[in-house]
């Protein structure tokens, strides 16, 4: 039975990481909800982890405070402008589902998958730019970079991982 909510909440977790990548991608933004429901689903597995014995520290405690800690840098991000405010919401809320153990992991992925996103938008811009006469193109210091497609493809990663597929 425990298995079973483990993968319902996984599985959660993954479709709103996919509804964040794709919404990031059309619109850039994410929705509020996104966070939220991970953060849902985060609490009723560590409930389920509690209720089998897993300690208070490992199933509760440790992974909030990782998610505290890196809501903190990300925030910091946020205010310099680098990243935006659904960017740093849906950062920390995965790092309360990666935990300390996936965390480094999760952060290495999801700059590695950031880098090829940017690289891919700025290739786009140089492609769109060099059209003549293009009254559409943007300075490239006003285009904004869907990350949430990295967030959600090192987010996967860590679904992945807790559920033992990789």
């Amino acid at each position: 039975m425990t298995v079973f909510f483990t993968y319902g909440f996984y599985s959660l977790v993954a479709l709103a990481l996919i509804w964040a990548g794709v919404s990031d991608l059309q619109t850039r933004k994410i929705n509020n909800m996104v966070p939220l429901i991970i953060a849902s689903a985060f609490c009723g597995l560590a409930l389920v982890q509690l209720l089998n014995g897993i300690s208070l520290n490992e199933g509760l405690i440790w992974p909030a405070l990782v998610a505290a800690l890196t809501f903190i840098v990300t925030l910091g991000l946020f205010a310099k402008g680098v990243l935006g405010g659904g960017d740093t919401k849906l950062i920390s809320v995965m790092a309360l589902i990666a935990g300390p153990a996936l965390i480094l992991p999760f952060l290495m992925l999801m700059t590695i998958a950031g880098g090829v996103v940017a690289l891919t938008v700025l290739a786009h811009i140089y492609t769109v730019q060099t059209v003549p006469n293009d009254r559409k193109s943007k300075p490239i210091d006003t285009v904004k970079v869907p990350y949430g497609i990295a967030i959600m493809l090192a987010g996967l990663w860590v679904c992945g991982k807790r559920v033992g597929f990789l």
